[in-house]
């Protein structure tokens, strides 16, 4: 699991990206902490890592929020 945590701007390389999505596809995680003001500019990074999906918001129902 990666943590990634600061203030503000995130800007990811075309290597760091490609490196990111390789690393999520085979089964790695990504856990963003956005205490500082980072979301307006991590939206377009993950664009980078995961152009064709789609950001949607998780319920506090779905089963990741349930775990044991």
């Amino acid at each position: 699991m990666f943590t990634l945590t600061g203030h503000g701007n995130v800007i990811f390389s075309a290597e760091e990206a490609e490196n990111l999505r390789n690393y999520m596809l085979g089964g790695g995680f990504l856990h963003i902490d956005d205490n500082y003001g980072m979301d307006k500019f991590i939206r377009p990074e993950l664009k980078k890592i995961f152009p064709e999906n789609e950001l949607v918001e998780l319920p506090f129902s779905h089963a990741i929020f349930h775990q044991i």
